[in-house]
This record gives C-alpha cells, structure tokens and sequence, in this order.
C-alpha cells in the first residue's frame, strides 16, 4: 500500500467520518452569490428550491468541492469565490459526533483541505473521503458527447472500488503522453527512435490490459442494475457495452495485449503521420443500443431529448447502485441532481423520482420552486428555500 494511500486509511479510521451516517450540515462562505451560510441542516434526501440566481446550484457545487476539488460548472476558482473576495471556505460536519472536513481555495489557485484539523495534501485523497456523483443539465452530454465522457465515469467507480486502478490509469496515460510525443519526434528520424517506442509500447500494452480489465468487469456487473433502471424509468428496453478501442474483428477476451501488441506495430507508421496514438484504451466507449426493426442501432439516434436525458440518469444510478453493491464498508455516497424537472413531462419526473429511492444514498435535489417536484414532499424530502444567497 503506498504511503499516500496508507495515511488516508489512518485519517479515516481516527475520524469515521465516512461512515453510513453522511453529511449533517454544511458551511459555507464566498461561494459565488452565496456570501455567509452557516450550519446548513443537510438531511438524508434535501431538496434546494429556488429562482434563478438564488444559489441553489451554488450550494450543489460547494457539496461537489468537497468530493472533487473542483466545481462542476467552471475549471477556474476564481470564478466560483465571491466578486471582491480573496478565498471562499466550505465545510461540512458528519452526522456522528463532531467531525468536520473542509476546503479553502483562494483567487490564486491555492488549495487547503483538512479533516478535523489534519492537513490533507491530495484532492484524491479527497475524493475517497466523499464519493460524489452529480446528474445535472450537461450530463445529457454522456449520451450525446464524446467517449472520453463516457470513460471518466468508469473510471469515477473504478477510482473508488480499486484502488489500484489510478495508479494503472495514471501510468498508462503517462507512457500514452511519451509515446505520442515520440511519435512527432518519429517523423523527421523515425530510426533513431523505433527503439524507444518498442518500449513505450510494452509499457501500454502492460498497463492498458489492466484497465481493459477492469473496465469490461465493471459494465458486465453494472448491466443488469442498467436494465432494471432502464426498466424502472420506463424507457425502451437497452443495452450497454464494453467497446475495448482496439481494431479486433474478433473477441479479444483472452488475447488483448498480443491484440494491442499487433495494433500499435500496425498503426506504428499512421501514428507517427498523425502524431498520435490510434488505437488503445484510451478510445475505449460505452455503446448504448436498442433494438429498431430488428437492427441494433444507436439509442441516441431513437432518442427524444426526454429520452436521452432519462438514459443519462440511468448511468448515473447505475454506477451509483454498482458503487453500493461492491464495497461492504463503504462511504455514504452522495447524489446531487440538479434542475432535475427540467425538460421531464410529469410521468418521466415521477419515474426519476421514484427511482432516486431505491438508492442507499444522501440525496441534494434542487428545483426553481416545491411545485415543480409536487411529490417531494410525500416522499419524505427536507425543503430549504434559497433567495439571493440566503435562507428564508
């Protein structure tokens, strides 16, 4: 076990503060609009209400800086602290004894995390304190975007079940980064350095197995909670699965690495063109597939907007459900949805709503106002009310 590693499992075995149990309450100060809220009571299933511009969202986005570092509407943290502020501070307060993690970030990119007063010194280390996951307008985009969406959240749940896993993904991305800047160098002297590449490939082809593995594991254990969920939102029945990013007319269960082997030495002259890795785990997917007049085609491609954004729930409730059933003594994961009415007719959003309690989960929802969610209250949800920054 490394050191890093070792030294977060000694934080959490003094403090429990990732037990069942989850957040009791949250702080906040110079979080966008947000100037002062202290003690913010966060139950078991919360739901933010509010008009645009209230800071519900910025409530959503200080719970997500406590599992991420980061917020998940801007890459820069001098947009999240407050007009005229020189840092904001977030803090929340487990619901066993006393116990506090907090965060600080400053206008000059400066991060200061602790856990009950002990310094934490990686934001990953961060993000196995609190394992969090958000459904939010973009995330229609793991439908509609890019494999690389689709990726980071396999390797969100890989992230927190095996811990190995970031070390392999980290490796393998490093000696992808080497290999392509290789590449460039290739095509003025390709000789000189055919060599080093053999050897950038063999550390690919080592790591990128593991994560091969991993990868197929998980969505071949995630496919059932997919097919129920899917089921449960009463959608169209589909499918997901493992797309390795290799060129293989075959299955490639028991030879992936002689296949990535071959793929790299095949593609060695295309690359060196493009300057780029062609083929790998890298471009690895998630098909998502439904049955269309006996074809299987695209669901995207089926798909209303309504459609697309109740699948882009689905993977998310599913990796969250994945996430439960792996880990015995697990942390509280957290779900945050946000504008979850949006764009949903009145049975797509009970079906959502619905779905969201059958998870072992602290639930934050937010809404523009408690009539847009009508059934939240039977269900049992604790409604703050936001206006400009403040409760009322």
């Amino acid at each position: 076990m490394s050191q890093t590693l070792l030294r977060v499992v000694k934080l959490l075995a003094k403090s429990n503060l990732v037990q069942s149990s989850g957040i009791q309450s949250l702080s906040v100060s110079n979080v966008r609009i947000i100037k002062s809220l202290g003690q913010i009571p966060i139950a078991k299933k919360t739901l933010l209400i509010g008009d645009n511009g209230s800071g519900k969202t910025s409530l959503l986005e200080s719970l997500y800086l406590l599992s991420t570092g980061k917020s998940f509407r801007t890459s820069r943290a001098a947009d999240l602290i407050t007009s005229g502020e020189q840092s904001l501070i977030v803090r929340i307060t487990a619901a066993s004894l006393n116990q506090t993690l907090g965060i600080e970030k400053t206008t000059k990119g400066a991060t200061t995390i602790h856990l009950n007063g002990e310094s934490i010194n990686k934001v990953r280390e961060l993000a196995r304190l609190r394992p969090t996951l958000i459904y939010q307008p973009d995330s229609l985009s793991l439908v509609t975007g890019s494999s690389t969406i689709r990726r980071r959240l396999i390797d969100w749940g890989l992230f927190h079940v095996k811990h190995e896993y970031i070390v392999h993904l980290t490796e393998y991305l490093r000696a992808l980064r080497q290999r392509n800047a290789l590449l460039r160098l290739c095509r003025k002297q390709p000789k000189l350095y055919s060599d080093q590449l053999d050897q950038w490939d063999k550390v690919l082809v080592d790591y990128g197995e593991k994560i091969h593995k991993a990868r197929q594991e998980l969505i071949a254990q995630m496919q059932d909670i997919f097919l129920q969920t899917i089921a449960n939102l009463a959608q169209p029945e589909m499918n997901i699965d493992y797309i390795h990013g290799l060129d293989a007319s075959n299955a490639i269960e028991n030879d992936f690495a002689q296949v990535f082997t071959n793929n790299l030495k095949e593609y060695r002259d295309q690359d060196i063109m493009l300057g780029s890795t062609a083929k790998g785990p890298h471009r690895s997917d998630i098909a998502i597939t439904m049955a269309n007049f006996n074809e299987i085609k695209n669901a995207k491609d089926f798909l209303s907007r309504g459609q697309q954004k109740c699948l882009s729930f689905a993977l998310i409730v599913s990796l969250a459900k994945w996430f439960i059933t792996r880990i015995e003594s697990r942390p509280t994961i957290t779900l945050l949805c946000d504008d979850i009415a949006s764009e949903l007719d009145e049975s797509n959003l009970a079906n959502v709503m619905n779905v969201l309690e059958t998870i072992d989960a602290q639930i934050v929802i937010t809404a523009i106002a408690d009539q847009s969610i009508p059934m939240a209250e039977k269900l049992g949800y604790s409604t703050i009310k936001l206006v400009k920054g403040a409760i009322c």
